[in-house]
């Protein structure tokens, strides 16, 4: 969807910018759940289940943190009708349940639906904040992410979402841990655009 902001500066009109929304066309989280180390549990090269019910990041443990849940969200967007390079990128969307805002976003190389093979299949950090007003989250996209996306505009491309403090950062959470965070599938999640 594409629209126009029109800047103005000292009562003068600037050129307007021009805005594209992208909703997501598929996603799938991958998850690593069961015995095992943290280490182990998060350096696993496949995951042993996943879920199309929801993207999630969530981060679970048990008493003697001798069992991990851990969940990467993959998801892959349609940037057919981006035509030139973007000057900014967020992705946009709402969580629900017991939500928590730190996420990174990675680039991912998948560009169809992803497998049980993909859990690892993340490189570059591409996001630089996150700003949360109620439950709606902005994720901002780096130069990194600005640059994945004009390297790839036309194409199928893959993100992955990451938990923040424990799997990006490679903390291993405190026992007991029940870290869930979910995006809501019945809003929109979007990348949102400016040229």
């Amino acid at each position: 969807m594409y629209g126009k902001l029109n800047k103005k500066i000292g009562g003068k009109k600037k050129e307007s910018v021009s805005v594209l929304s992208i909703n997501y066309s598929e996603f799938k989280t991958l998850e690593y759940i069961g015995v095992a180390t943290w280490n182990e549990a998060r350096t696993a090269t496949d995951a042993n289940a996943d879920d199309i019910a929801k993207p999630a990041t969530t981060i679970t443990s048990n008493s003697s943190n001798t069992f991990f849940d851990i969940q990467r969200a993959f998801i892959l967007f349609d940037l057919s009708s981006v035509i030139q390079d973007v000057l900014t990128c967020e992705l946009n969307y709402v969580t629900y349940g017991d939500t928590n805002p730190d996420i990174y976003v990675y680039a991912s190389g998948i560009t169809s639906t992803p497998l049980l093979a993909d859990y690892d299949n993340y490189t570059t950090l591409i996001s630089s904040s996150n700003n949360q007003i109620a439950d709606t989250n902005k994720l901002i996209f780096n130069g990194a992410g600005i640059s994945y996306i004009n390297a790839n505009k036309g194409s199928v491309i893959g993100i992955c979402l990451k938990n923040k403090i424990y799997d990006s950062l490679n903390v291993e959470p405190p026992t007991d841990t029940a870290l869930i965070n979910q995006l809501d599938t019945a809003q929109p999640i979007t990348l949102d655009f400016t040229y």
